[in-house]
């Protein structure tokens, strides 16, 4: 997509919502770690974390959101399918059931690969990465 119809998009947007959209001009992109040498590589904690287990592990997040008796509940399903000093893969799987029966789905779980050093910009204090924010 490109960034005109981005702010087009958003414009649109700002007027349905009864906002004024912005007339600055758009902050340029930052380069990609593709063609940018000097960023930092830093441990990866997501990585670190799942290392942890065992493959088999299973984690479950379920969010049940109600509105005027009605409810949607969105069951997230994430398992630990392999590990090894490359990377992790954990496939995610989202189901999202409605409360009155008319709607269930269930997507495939999406596999994804978690690598144990991960590219930040230079700007981010790598030293200060994997500490809890302070605020």
């Amino acid at each position: 997509m490109r960034l005109p119809t981005v702010i087009g998009l958003v414009s649109c947007f700002a007027m349905l919502v009864g906002c004024e959209p912005s007339t600055k001009t758009p902050t340029p992109a930052l380069p990609t770690p593709a063609d940018s040498s000097h960023w930092k590589q830093v441990d990866n904690l997501e990585y670190l974390n799942w290392k942890k287990f065992p493959v088999g592990t299973e984690v479950v997040r379920t969010n049940v959101t109600t509105t005027a008796g009605k409810s949607v509940t969105m069951v997230e399903r994430f398992i630990l399918k392999a590990v090894s000093d490359a990377e992790v893969i954990v496939d995610r799987q989202n189901t999202t059931t409605h409360s009155e029966g008319g709607y269930h789905q269930a997507n495939p779980p999406d596999p994804r690969k978690i690598t144990p050093r991960i590219l930040v910009h230079p700007e981010v204090d790598a030293d200060n990465f994997s500490k809890p924010d302070p605020k």
